[in-house]
């Protein structure tokens, strides 16, 4: 059964939450390389633009080559990070949609039986507890990043899930 934290974060949220992250050792590797690469673990701080969108972060007490990856179906020259073997925490950040933000999340869900399944879970609550010193949203109770909550209550954004827009209690 995979755990997540449901979060909205800003840039500036991301960037602290990425620097917390390098701090703690975390090294950012991609979701999609192409096949027979070895992942190339980056500072978390390090991440580009293309792969804002969904990278993962791998403990520092696990190398990336401990990161399994296998062919995507359709397209065997790529391959996807096979994240129930990978000791790994899915990041997908908040996404903006002009002044609207919608919710991003971190994900950890390896198979209990596999190696290093220790690692990554105590990996995953650290970043978790980070996360969950923040304020929450009214109604489910997702976390917003403290700069995020500042930008919603000087309304230059809006927290935005399923097009319901949601207020921080």
């Amino acid at each position: 059964m995979g755990k997540q934290v449901v979060f909205f974060a800003d840039d500036v949220d991301l960037n602290d939450l990425l620097a917390f992250a390098e701090q703690k050792g975390f090294r950012a590797i991609p979701d999609l390389i192409q096949t027979g690469e070895e992942p190339d673990g980056v500072l978390p701080t390090a991440i580009d633009a293309i792969h804002k969108k969904c990278f993962h972060l791998l403990p520092e007490s696990v190398s990336p080559a401990e990161a399994f990856y296998g062919e995507v179906g359709d397209e065997p020259t790529i391959s996807r990070l096979m994240k129930n073997v990978s000791p790994v925490i899915e990041v997908r950040p908040s996404q903006w949609d002009g002044n609207r933000l919608s919710e991003g999340r971190i994900h950890f869900n390896m198979d209990s039986h596999v190696s290093h399944f220790e690692q990554g879970e105590k990996a995953y609550e650290q970043l978790a507890r980070f996360l969950r010193k923040w304020k929450q949203t009214t109604p489910y109770r997702f976390y917003v990043g403290p700069h995020t909550c500042n930008e919603v209550a000087e309304d230059r954004l809006k927290l935005v899930h399923w097009n319901e827009e949601l207020a921080i209690s």
